[in-house]
């Protein structure tokens, strides 16, 4: 899995770069980057075309507070808590919804982290190469006809991945696959 530490000295090039690239990417929150601006940073992230993980502890703010809700899900320790004081909400409607975004807000700005963030807890049987396969053909358009065919065909090309034989041996096994991420 590749990783990118955002930081206050992370820069614009170097962001969308890692966002513009597919695959697994692990974002390590730690402090909002001077030379990104917040719509830069999060615009990016919402057209990320990689699945994007978000790691941290603590509470975070703006930026990165939304940033967290933009990630397909979090590693963060239980005391983590997202602060949206002076944020964009609609990161938060985006993720939960407008009623459960309006009921978490009358409770405060500040929550907890896992109310909001669905928690990574690693692959559990997921293959990194399979799940990169698995984009484009939700993303594919055509005929039914085709559609079924690109299917066919990724289906052939996942089962001559090297993923094949962990997974196979995982199952014999009757134990969670350790693919690399």
């Amino acid at each position: 899995m590749r990783r990118l530490e955002v930081t206050s000295a992370l820069a614009g090039t170097e962001l969308r770069a890692a966002l513009e690239e597919r695959g697994p990417l692990l974002l390590e929150l730690r402090s909002a980057p001077e030379a990104v601006s917040r719509a830069e940073l999060l615009g990016a992230a919402a057209r990320a075309e990689a699945l994007i993980l978000a790691r941290f502890d603590g509470t975070l703010a703006t930026p990165l507070a939304e940033l967290a809700l933009l990630a397909h899900a979090g590693e963060f320790g239980s005391d983590a808590r997202l602060d949206l004081s002076d944020s964009l909400l609609a990161p938060l409607v985006f993720r939960v919804g407008f009623a459960e975004a309006r009921r978490i807000l009358a409770r405060g700005l500040t929550m907890a982290a896992a109310d909001v963030v669905p928690r990574f807890g690693g692959s559990r049987g997921r293959s990194a190469d399979a799940v990169r396969i698995a984009e484009g053909l939700l993303a594919g358009t055509g005929s039914p006809r085709e559609l079924l065919a690109a299917e066919r065909a990724a289906f052939a090309l996942v089962m001559a991945l090297p993923d094949r034989s962990e997974g196979l041996l995982a199952f014999r096994q009757k134990r969670a696959p350790a693919f690399d991420w």
